[in-house]
């Protein structure tokens, strides 16, 4: 699911070449030593801190995945950029909570992600619901909330929200964690949109691979794993709701209503229907087949892989 832009992405990456002679400062913007000679960092290297975060971040998500016969040493490279994407994380925190933007959510969740694959559940979970709640403080599950936003700002914001509410179920079901952004516990409808049809592609539509309906096939993947989390989640909350009726000591407990028996059997029903209206694409895309074509390789890997 694309939670970056491509072309902004390149532009940052450009800004922090050699040749363009940027550098940190090697103090906190929130601190300084009486001994050091520099004045208090100023706004502008908060601004640093926050275009280079995002570009650490994705570096070592991309470093992290590539097979070691690609690199070799894409793990080690993969830990020097989450470090360095730490720490610009923790001198722009306060910022990030004051003043958040799309990047200051979406660090966090590839944070999460990442020290998840490494098998730190706990902390991945931990730096989840930090994400979480400064989504919820955006209002991101509203889409009034996105009106009037720069176009690529508000897709963003989407885009990572239905990443969270993915993130959030499968924690809930496969780890045993409490829900926190379903509308049960938000007590708050979710009006975010999936993917607006006159949205701004947030891949750089100028590069041969990103040519469509690659994108669109993207969202509609990542969509389509969101809605099965969802009906999962709806199943194992009508679950819970019986736990009373299950556990009463009364020697004469309440029977199940007309309607619950067939909230419960719709839900159940759903879920093991669901991958009968996949797209016939997504179907093709199964299928073993021969492609040579160096486009369709690339725009077939990551829809695949989601699919797994």
């Amino acid at each position: 699911m694309p939670l970056v832009h491509e072309r902004s992405l390149c532009r940052v990456l450009a800004l922090f070449s050699p040749d363009s002679e940027r550098f940190f400062p090697c103090h906190s913007p929130n601190s300084q030593s009486q001994s050091s000679p520099h004045p208090p960092s100023d706004t502008g290297d908060l601004d640093l801190c926050r275009l280079f975060s995002p570009l650490a971040t994705v570096c070592a998500k991309a470093y992290f995945i590539l097979p070691s016969h690609i690199l070799a040493d894409g793990s080690r490279l993969a830990n020097h950029f989450l470090k360095a994407s730490q720490s610009c994380l923790n001198l722009q925190q306060d910022s990030d909570i004051e003043s958040p933007i799309s990047s200051s959510i979406i660090i966090l969740c590839f944070h999460s992600n990442y020290i998840h694959a490494i098998g730190k559940a706990k902390v991945s979970w931990f730096l989840l619901g930090e994400a979480i709640r400064l989504a919820q403080a955006m209002c991101v599950h509203h889409e009034y909330a996105l009106e009037n936003m720069d176009p690529v700002e508000a897709q963003l914001r989407r885009n990572i929200f239905w990443q969270l509410h993915t993130g959030d179920n499968s924690a809930a079901l496969l780890n045993n964690r409490p829900f926190i952004l379903h509308e049960f516990i938000l007590r708050d409808h979710i009006s975010a949109c999936h993917a607006p049809p006159d949205g701004d592609s947030l891949l750089d539509t100028t590069r041969s691979h990103n040519t469509e309906p690659y994108e669109s096939h993207l969202m509609q993947s990542f969509h389509l794993c969101q809605n099965l989390w969802s009906l999962g989640a709806k199943l194992l909350l009508d679950f819970q709701l019986l736990q009373p009726f299950c556990t009463s000591t009364s020697p004469d407990p309440p029977p199940l209503t007309v309607q619950q028996t067939s909230a419960i059997l719709d839900a159940y029903v759903q879920f093991l229907s669901f991958a009968d209206d996949v797209p016939a694409w997504l179907h093709e895309i199964e299928e073993p087949a021969d492609v040579t074509d160096a486009n369709q390789v690339y725009q077939r890997a990551p829809v695949s892989g989601s699919n797994a």
